[in-house]
């Protein structure tokens, strides 16, 4: 059973997830992951922490709650209301399972998405295999509906030969990048300060723009599995700063060519 995120667009096939959710007014219902999260659009951090602690304190047993923006100042009866509202329309469905959440995204992910050699981008192990060498560390952080648990198998057994320091899944926290608390958390285990890191994204609002706000230096990736040309148009100012790469070769090259001392 999954979910559509988005449409297909043109040659963009749909994004599907198997981590369902249930949207109502106030909330978003999360009946097959249990953890909860408040909408980023809530800046203020005491409204946010006493929206998070009801999440907590409504979410059905096994199941999450995102406490959107329309929540504010809303009764706790009316949330709670909708909250039962939901949850019937869920199980009204008939929906169970008898394996695990973890399992059943790893079956389902594994089924539309093999993993094979097509999966990764040209060169990305020779690239790996460069930073390795050249004792540069590395981590990744994703936006992504599968728990970090599937991510890391997937990533473990796609390349086995190269260590990640961290591996960190945006549905693990409840944020998604650009949202700065995920650089933070990177910077943190990463142990190191902003501009001592290089972060490398594929889409522009989400990864160049929060890495550079978080005081990180940028490198833009457009290419494809198949090594295809760009896929952004690449209309904007602030990449006067960025380099563009359509190919992890043009990475190394872009690294040697800086002349930079890598032994440290």
């Amino acid at each position: 059973l999954v979910q559509v995120k988005k449409p297909p667009v043109g040659e963009k096939a749909a994004y599907l997830t198997a981590d369902l959710s249930m949207a109502g007014r106030y909330v978003l219902l999360t009946p097959l992951t249990a953890r909860c999260a408040v909408s980023n659009r809530i800046e203020d951090p005491e409204t946010k922490n006493a929206l998070h602690d009801l999440a907590t304190r409504l979410a059905p047993d096994g199941m999450g709650l995102v406490m959107r923006a329309e929540s504010v100042g809303v009764p706790e009866a009316e949330i709670t209301t909708e909250i039962q509202m939901l949850r019937t329309k869920y199980e009204l469905h008939g929906i169970k399972l008898d394996i695990s959440y973890e399992e059943a995204e790893l079956i389902f992910w594994d089924h539309v998405s093999p993993m094979k050699e097509n999966c990764l981008y040209p060169h990305v192990r020779k690239m790996l295999k460069y930073l390795t060498d050249n004792h540069i560390r590395t981590g990744i952080v994703s936006n992504i509906g599968w728990t970090g648990t599937a991510l890391k198998r997937r990533i473990h057994t796609l390349l086995p030969d190269h260590h990640f320091e961290f591996i960190l899944a945006s549905s693990d926290y409840g944020l998604r990048k650009p949202d700065g608390r995920l650089f933070q958390i990177a910077l943190e285990k990463a142990a190191l300060r902003p501009a001592d890191i290089w972060f490398c994204g594929d889409t522009y609002d989400k990864d160049v723009e929060g890495a550079q706000a978080a005081g990180m230096f940028t490198v833009y990736y457009q290419g494809y599995t198949d090594g295809g040309a760009c896929r952004e148009s690449l209309n904007h100012d602030s990449l006067r700063d960025t380099p563009v790469i359509t190919d992890w070769d043009e990475l190394i090259e872009f690294l040697n060519d800086r002349g930079l001392d890598l032994s440290e």
